[in-house]
C-alpha cells in the first residue's frame, strides 16, 4: 500500500491528470519488466514514469505525503528539544544570535522533509541512481513542488521602497529575483553536489571501493609546524576570516530553530541530517581519551528558492553579500535588537577605555568565561567571539558606524534616526568593500594576478613616494580648496577620478543583474577556509606600540577576559599587536592551537574536550557533497590528474607523496586538503585552483550586488572619490586606540616601504559630501 501511495504522489503532480508523454529516451521502455516484478532496481527516472501508473490515479496526492513528512519532522524536533534539556554543559559557541528563529523556519523544516521524502520514494520504487547525472536528477525532481504554505519564496515581496538601502536580510537586492543572495537561503555551487547516494548522504566512499580515509587521519598527516610570511600581518589574516564569516554561515541544525543540537554524541554517526561524528582512535597523539568529535550538521535549504523535491543543499544563515551582516544582523529581528533609537548601534563603555566596545550579551553565551562584569560580546553573528582580534574588527566597524551617525546628524540635523542609521551603514559597508577589493585581495592574489582575475590594477593606493598623503604635512590644507573646477581633483599622477566627468567611469563598476550573487558552497567550505594562515600567538601592545606580551590563541578563543584587561588597554591592545605580528604561511601546516586544541573546554563530567578544525573542515566538505580536487582542477582549465604525479603542476613532491599515502585514487582527494598543499601563484599567497575559485566567488558577489559601493549611481562622484582616496591607515587610526600605524595596515611596519604613520597627522574623513543639499 505504501508503494501505491508514494508512486501516485509523483504521478498526480507530474502528469497533472494527463498521460505522461516523454521523448524517446532509454527510460521509456520497460522491456525487462524490472519494475513490475519488484526484484530489481530500475534506472532513474524510468522507475517513476513506467509501467502501470494508471492503477494509482485515485490514490492520495503528494501534498498529503508531504504533510505527513512535515509532521514527522516536527515530532523529531520536539524529541531533540527534550534531549537538549538533558545537557547543561557550555557549548563553545552560542547560536541565539544566528537569526535562526522565525523568518524561514517553515522553509527549513520543509527542505529537510523534502529530502527525506525524496529518499524514501527512491527507495520504495527501487530507483537505481548509479550513473545518474546530479544536474539532470535535480532538474527532474524540481517538477514536484511543495505546498505553498511551506514555501516563503512563493510570496513576491514589495521592493518598491527597498531600492536605495540594503535590507537586513538581503531581500530585494535583485529587484527581479528578490530572494537571491538573501540570508537563510541555499549556498550556490560551482559544480553539482557529489553525495554517496546522489541525494543526501555524505561523500564517504572511494572511487576504487571501500571508504575514504577518516578526516582525523588525514588531518594528522598534515603538518603543525607553520612558518611566518613577512608579506602580510596578523591583522590581514583575521580580517580575511572576518570577511569569510560575513558572507557565509553554515547554519547548524537546531531542535526548535533556536537551540543547537546538543544531543549529538559518538552514537549519532549515522544520522546524516542531524550530526557529524569524527571517530578518535585510542592512540591519537593529542586527543586520546576522547572517543569522537560530534557537532551539528548544517541545516538544509531549497536550491534557487524552488520549493520541491530534490538533492540536498545547505543553508547560508548570513546574507551572501559582503555587507557587514555579521555586525548589523541577518534578520529583521536581529537588526532591530542591535540598533539604538538614535540610529547608532548599541555598544558598551568602560571608564578606562578611550573607545566603545560591542554590547554585552544579556543572555546566552558566545564565550566560556563570561561574568556579569565581563560579558561576552553580542552582534549580528555570535561567532564574533571566535577570537578577540576578530572581536576587535567587529568593534572597529561598530565604532565607524556610530561616528558616522554623529557626523551625519551634525550635517543634517533634520534627518530622522532611520535615515541616519541607513546612510551610516551605507558608508560603513562601502569602506569595508573598498578595503576588501582594493587592499586585501591584491595581497591574496598578488598585484599582477589581481589585474588578471579582477580586471583592474588592484592597488595598494598609498605607497612610499607615491602616496598623496605625506607624512609630516597635511595633504589638504585649511583654506585651500582641494577641488578645483575643471581640474584634476587630485594630481597624484595615477588618479582615476577627474572632476567634471559626469559618468565617473574610472573607478566605477557596473551592476550585472543577470549574475546571481551567491556564496559558493565550495568556497565557504574549502577554498576560503584559509586556516593555514592562522597563528598560535597573538601579541598585545600599548597605544605607543610597545609590546606587552603574547597570548595563546586558546586564551582568546571564545573567551572574554583579556578584552577587559584594564592594565593592557583591553581589546585595543590585541588589535595593536596584530599590526606588528606576521601571519603564518599558506604551506599545508596548521597552528597547533586550531589543529588539536580548538574550543578547548571541560564538559559536565570534568572531561577535557578538544576539537580539530582541520578534520572538521574535511568532514564538513564531505557532508556538503563537495567534489574532489580533481573535479575543480578540470573546472579551472587544468588537466584532470590520472596519476598522483599529475598533480605536479600545482603541488610539490612532498605534498603529492602525502596524498598518495592517504588516498586510493586522484578522484578521492578532498578539496580542502589539496588546496592547503598547493604551491603559491607568483606574488600571491594561495595556489592556482584556490585563486580560480576565490576569484570566481568575489567577481559574482561584486557584479551581482546591486548596491555595491562602486557601481554607477550608488554613491555620488564626490562621495566615491573620497571613499577611494581616503588613506586606509587613517581609517584605522580613527577607530583604534593607537598612536602610530603602518602605512599599509595589512603589512607589518618596516623602515623601507611601510613606515609607521602618526595618527595625529591624519585629516578627517570628509563627511560633508553626504550633506543633504535639499535641507
Amino acid at each position: 500500500m505504501l508503494k501505491v501511495v508514494i508512486f501516485f504522489a509523483f504521478l498526480a503532480i507530474f502528469v497533472a491528470g494527463t498521460e505522461y508523454r516523454a521523448p524517446t529516451q532509454w527510460w521509456n521502455t520497460d522491456d525487462n519488466k524490472e519494475y513490475k516484478d519488484g526484484k530489481h532496481r530500475v534506472p532513474f527516472p524510468q522507475c517513476l514514469v513506467s509501467g502501470a501508473k494508471s492503477n494509482y490515479l485515485d490514490s492520495p496526492s503528494l501534498i498529503k505525503l508531504f504533510d505527513k513528512a512535515i509532521d514527522d519532522e516536527l515530532k523529531n524536533l520536539k524529541h531533540e528539544h527534550h534531549e537538549n534539556k538533558k545537557h547543561h554543559y557550555d557549548d563553545e559557541m552560542d547560536y541565539d544570535n544566528y537569526g535562526t528563529k522565525g523568518d524561514h523556519h517553515k522553509s527549513r523544516s520543509a527542505a529537510t522533509a523534502a529530502i527525506k521524502l525524496t529518499r524514501d520514494i527512491m527507495t520504495v520504487l527501487a530507483c537505481d541512481l548509479n550513473g545518474t547525472d546530479t544536474d539532470n536528477l535535480e532538474h527532474f525532481l524540481q517538477k514536484f513542488k511543495m505546498p505553498e504554505e511551506f514555501c516563503k519564496y512563493r510570496d513576491a515581496p514589495d521592493c518598491s521602497e527597498k531600492k536605495t538601502y540594503r535590507t537586513a536580510t538581503g531581500v530585494c537586492n535583485n529587484l527581479e529575483r528578490p530572494y537571491e543572495g538573501s540570508s537563510q537561503t541555499a549556498f550556490g555551487r560551482i559544480l553539482s553536489a557529489d553525495y554517496d547516494d546522489h541525494l543526501s548522504e555524505p561523500r564517504r566512499k572511494s572511487v576504487k571501493g571501500g571508504l575514504l580515509p577518516s578526516c582525523r587521519r588525514v588531518s594528522l598527516a598534515l603538518g603543525s609546524k607553520p612558518l611566518f610570511n613577512r608579506e602580510y600581518n596578523n591583522f590581514w589574516v583575521i580580517y580575511g576570516q572576518f570577511m569569510g564569516h560575513d558572507m557565509a554561515l553554515s547554519t547548524p541544525v537546531t531542535d526548535t530553530y533556536s537551540t543547537p543540537i546538543s544531543s549529538c554524541t559518538c552514537d549519532s554517526k549515522h544520522d546524516w541530517n542531524k550530526c557529524n561524528v569524527i571517530d578518535i582512535k585510542s592512540d591519537d597523539p593529542y586527543l586520546r581519551g576522547q572517543k569522537c568529535m560530534a557537532f551539528p550538521a548544517t541545516a538544509q535549504a531549497f536550491k534557487n528558492q524552488i520549493c520541491s523535491l530534490g538533492v540536498k543543499e545547505q543553508m547560508n544563515g548570513n546574507t551572501h553579500f559582503l555587507d557587514l551582516s555579521n555586525i548589523y544582523g541577518n534578520t529583521l529581528r536581529a537588526a532591530a535588537v542591535l540598533r539604538s533609537d538614535d540610529g547608532t548601534l548599541k555598544s558598551t563603555r568602560r571608564h578606562w577605555a578611550k573607545l566603545e566596545f560591542p554590547p554585552g550579551q544579556r543572555e546566552g553565551k558566545s564565550c566560556v568565561d563570561a561574568t556579569y562584569k565581563q560579558p561576552c560580546f553580542a552582534g549580528g553573528d555570535s561567532r564574533l567571539m571566535i577570537n578577540l582580534l576578530f572581536s576587535g574588527i567587529q568593534a572597529i566597524h561598530l565604532r565607524a558606524h556610530n561616528i558616522a551617525v554623529k557626523e551625519l546628524h551634525e550635517l543634517n540635523p533634520y534627518w530622522k534616526n532611520n535615515e541616519l542609521y541607513e546612510v551610516a551603514r551605507q558608508i560603513n559597508i562601502a569602506w569595508f568593500q573598498r578595503v576588501t577589493w582594493n587592499e586585501w585581495l591584491p595581497i591574496l592574489f598578488g598585484e599582477e594576478n589581481y589585474a588578471t582575475y579582477f580586471g583592474g590594477k588592484g592597488s595598494s593606493e598609498y605607497k612610499k613616494g607615491a602616496s598623496e598623503y605625506k607624512k609630516g604635512e597635511s595633504e589638504h590644507k585649511k583654506g585651500d580648496s582641494e577641488y578645483k573646477k575643471g581640474e584634476s581633483e587630485h594630481k597624484k599622477g595615477d588618479s582615476e577620478y577627474k572632476k567634471g566627468e559626469s559618468d565617473y567611469k574610472k573607478g566605477e563598476t557596473e551592476y550585472k543583474k543577470h549574475v546571481a550573487p551567491v556564496t559558493y558552497n565550495e568556497v565557504a567550505t574549502a577554498a576560503f577556509r584559509l586556516h593555514t594562515l592562522v597563528r598560535d600567538l597573538f601579541s598585545r601592545c600599548t597605544p605607543d606600540g610597545k609590546r606587552i606580551d603574547q597570548l595563546w590563541l586558546h586564551d582568546i578563543n571564545a573567551k572574554a577576559k583579556f578584552a577587559y584587561d584594564v592594565e593592557a588597554n583591553g581589546l585595543d591592545s590585541i588589535i595593536c599587536g596584530a599590526f606588528y605580528d606576521y601571519g603564518f604561511s599558506h604551506d599545508g601546516n596548521f597552528a597547533h592551537q586550531i589543529h588539536h586544541r580548538l574550543f578547548e573546554t571541560t564538559n559536565q563530567y570534568k572531561q577535557l574536550w578538544r576539537n580539530d578544525l582541520v578534520a572538521i573542515n574535511i568532514c564538513r566538505g564531505r557532508e556538503h557533497g563537495i567534489r574532489s580536487y580533481n573535479a575543480y582542477r578540470h573546472h579551472c582549465k587544468l588537466p584532470k590528474a590520472s596519476y598522483f604525479e599529475d598533480f605536479g603542476d600545482t603541488i610539490n613532491y612532498d605534498g603529492i607523496e602525502l596524498l598518495q599515502k592517504l588516498y586510493k585514487d586522484t578522484d578521492d582527494v578532498d578539496l580542502f586538503v589539496a588546496l592547503a598543499l598547493e604551491d603559491q601563484i607568483p606574488g600571491g599567497v594561495i595556489g592556482p585552483v584556490s585563486a580560480c575559485l576565490i576569484a570566481e566567488q568575489f567577481n559574482v558577489i561584486r557584479d551581482g550586488d546591486r548596491l555595491f559601493y562602486s557601481h554607477h549611481g550608488v554613491l555620488t562622484p564626490e562621495q566615491l572619490k573620497e571613499m577611494q582616496d581616503y588613506p586606509i591607515h587613517c581609517f584605522y587610526c580613527a577607530f583604534v586606540d593607537i598612536d602610530e600605524i603602518p602605512l599599509n595596515p595589512f603589512k607589518s611596519p618596516n623602515d623601507s616601504d611601510n613606515m609607521l604613520q602618526r595618527c595625529s597627522e591624519c585629516r578627517p574623513f570628509k563627511f560633508n559630501y553626504w550633506k543633504d543639499k535639499s535641507s
